[in-house]
């Protein structure tokens, strides 16, 4: 059964926690110099809590995210949802080294 709050009025189904990630990472460093989470559609007043906090991952580098995020985004600042988004961006380097073009 789907909970009534997640069925739109068309019928179709809704997101119950919807956010988008904009990030900045020095390509040197690896390092946020920018992160923002923009909260789109969210079940429950505090969850927009967890979006302000992102900024505090400014400075950490990426590919530690597994660990910092969960030691650094706690209490209501740690939306489950969020978090596991955030988590995943340590792929990055991985992810643009194979897509980089090899050097000749």
């Amino acid at each position: 059964m789907v909970p009534r709050h997640l069925l739109r009025a068309d019928g179709a189904l809704g997101s119950l926690h919807e956010y988008t990630v904009e990030a900045t990472v020095d390509p040197a460093t690896h390092t946020f110099i920018d992160v923002r989470a923009i909260p789109h559609a969210l079940p429950w007043r505090e969850c927009p809590a967890a979006a302000d906090a992102v900024g505090k991952l400014v400075g950490q580098p990426v590919e530690d995210l597994r660990a910092t995020v969960q030691r650094t985004l706690l209490g209501i600042e740690s939306c489950t949802h969020l978090t596991n988004s955030l988590r995943e961006l340590a792929d990055l380097p991985t992810m643009v080294a194979r897509l980089a073009p090899s050097a000749p």
